[in-house]
């Protein structure tokens, strides 16, 4: 089943539901976010302010590492790891999140837009 989104455009990838953008992380940004060097990930681009993300306490700069049990790589691997928690009817999604050189686990609680349809 395809989303509605059409072809991936390059630029941030969108994980709208939760509120996030994502763009791939680059050698500047390692540098700039004090990164170790062999991070690979998806860097926060922008938090939607009252989201999920931002409610989980995800901040722009943040790299998102690994999503559940699954590392990724660049922001479609997040974001197709995220919807597929989704899929599956998880609650919540974990994220394996670098920030700094720091490694921390954020829970975000995933909405179900299939249920609530309620405008």
């Amino acid at each position: 089943a395809a989303f509605g989104n059409g072809p991936t455009q390059s630029g941030p990838a969108r994980q709208g539901q939760l509120g996030l953008s994502l763009a791939p992380l680059t050698g500047a940004d390692r540098q700039q976010l004090n990164l170790p060097s062999g991070i690979q990930g998806a860097v926060i681009a922008h938090v939607q302010p009252n989201s999920a993300a931002d409610t989980a306490g995800l901040r722009p700069g943040d790299v998102i590492v690994g999503v559940g049990s699954t590392t990724v790589t660049d922001p479609d691997q997040a974001v197709k790891a995220i919807q597929a928690a989704e899929k599956n009817g998880s609650k919540a999604v974990a994220l394996r999140v670098m920030r700094g050189n720091q490694a921390i686990f954020v829970a975000i609680a995933l909405p179900h837009g299939k249920n609530s349809k309620s405008g």
